[in-house]
């Protein structure tokens, strides 16, 4: 990362040949993925997820309308993704949770690739990507189907800023292009998109530009961001996180960011303290043992990727702390940042690794970092896959009765639905043969004529009392 690669080809190099290391990488980085989120497989659609299917017909009926009365174009690549998804699916749960964990596979991948190109360490992006793919502070992005926004989003972001780093390192005209390209597509994923620019040139600085180069080689990303920035601000007036007040300009920003920050960093606090310790500690040494040459790095080179990672970590938390309905950023929205937090880790653990000296040692490390990794696995299987399969259970719950052999009298009144109208208005029209006029919201259930279904938070089920008149 440090001093840039005068090379004169104006395609775009590809990635070097990948050795067995890097093979073992891929292979083990996507069943991490896989093996830590599978349980999210036979979950159901979650809240917001029941908006998207009226949201996508809308746009599909009336193209305009999607420009024209949201703010939901900032994020059309995103629907464009569930768009297909719901194209190729329907209303089967399960192959939107195979799809989010394929995105997120990807990512991880990505993540891998990225920290070794800036780290110059197989072993650094190696650690990396393993801790990015079974993290489970982010997991709302993989285990939510309507946050996958937030996987779609850090995917275009990682391709944009590899691509950046290849046109800088070796003076290619097409992967800048592709870079620009890439970068449109970030912005038009997610809003957040715009803290690329910072971090491109950065990397830039860190690579040993000047600062008139980088503003030189920049200008084109600032000119977009800012014309998106101005676009947004143009139409705020239509987006409802800012006309009703969840996203604002407070001073709960600075608590929100630093709560949000200290949340992500703590990850580091327990492989910090074991660095610092055999850094200042001395420790017997095989007389024999050398490190190999997956463990050597430039001490420069480390620095300025820690530099680098540290930076995206504390950009990335940045654009979602504006919001004002929690005292910390949503697990969804730490995805992105959780990419400089696992650049992190990956340039620690490296460089722990490497100073341990005995064999002893070594085994000790990895088994530690094992153990980083399978508690994170557990804590997802055990803990966040029951809590999503809670926030189902409104929805879920209420299709199982309305669609039961002994279907209920009608009218249907429920009765304290814990979630927005509109999620119960989908639930009902696209799960169940009934339309609004046979199951009906309600306030009070007293004196009311059909079935009355009343939501129970402690079981989490609904308590059915029947009328007399029997369903069609």
């Amino acid at each position: 990362m440090s001093g840039s690669r005068a090379t004169d080809s104006r395609s775009c190099p590809s990635i070097r040949a990948t050795p067995r290391n890097s093979i073992l990488a891929f292979a083990s980085i996507v069943a991490v993925s896989i093996v830590a989120y599978l349980p999210a497989i036979d979950n159901f659609f979650i809240s917001d997820d029941f908006d998207l299917f009226g949201t996508i017909e809308a746009a599909k009926t009336n193209p305009r309308w999607f420009f024209e009365s949201t703010t939901e174009f900032f994020r059309l690549v995103s629907y464009i993704y569930f768009g297909v998804c719901y194209w190729l699916f329907g209303l089967r749960s399960q192959p939107y949770y195979w799809a989010g964990i394929a995105l997120h596979a990807i990512v991880s991948v990505l993540v891998y690739l990225l920290v070794k190109d800036l780290t110059d360490s197989t072993l650094s992006g190696w650690a990396a990507g393993l801790f990015f793919a079974a993290y489970e502070r982010h997991q709302e992005a993989i285990m939510w189907i309507s946050a996958a926004n937030e996987t779609i989003l850090a995917l275009n972001c990682l391709v944009f800023l590899l691509l950046w780093y290849r046109a800088s390192e070796r003076r290619s005209a097409i992967c800048l292009v592709l870079a620009h390209v890439m970068f449109v597509v970030a912005l038009f994923s997610k809003e957040a998109g715009v803290i690329m620019v910072p971090i491109a040139a950065l990397q830039l600085l860190l690579a040993g530009h000047s600062l008139r180069t980088v503003m030189r080689k920049s200008i084109v990303l600032t000119v977009m961001a800012g014309s998106f920035v101005l676009l947004w601000l143009a139409v705020e007036r239509r987006n409802p996180f800012v006309t009703l007040g969840y996203y604002a300009f407070r001073p709960q920003f600075i608590s929100v960011y630093l709560r949000s920050f200290a949340r992500l960093a703590a990850q580091l606090a327990p492989l910090g303290a074991a660095w610092l310790i055999t850094r200042y500690c001395r420790f017997p040494r095989d007389a024999s043992d050398l490190a190999p040459s997956i463990l050597k790095s430039n001490p420069a080179t480390r620095k300025s990727a820690t530099i680098f990672f540290s930076a995206f970590l504390m950009l990335a938390v940045a654009p979602y702390s504006f919001l004002t309905y929690q005292n910390h950023i949503p697990s969804r929205h730490t995805y992105l940042a959780s990419i400089g937090l696992a650049g992190l880790v990956g340039i620690l653990a490296a460089a722990l690794y490497a100073r341990m000296t005995t064999e002893w040692s070594r085994r000790l490390g990895i088994m530690s970092f094992c153990t980083l990794l399978i508690g994170n696995i557990s804590y997802l299987w055990l803990k966040k896959d029951l809590q999503f399969q809670q926030r189902a259970a409104p929805t879920r719950e209420l299709i199982a009765v309305l669609n039961a052999d002994n279907k209920p009298h009608l009218p249907v009144h429920v009765c304290q639905f814990p979630l927005d109208p509109s999620v119960f208005n989908q639930t009902v029209k696209r799960f169940t043969p009934f339309d609004a006029n046979m199951v009906m919201l309600a306030d009070d259930c007293k004196d009311v004529e059909g079935t009355t279904i009343r939501w129970d938070e402690n079981t989490s089920n609904y308590r059915t009392s029947s009328g007399d008149s029997p369903a069609d």
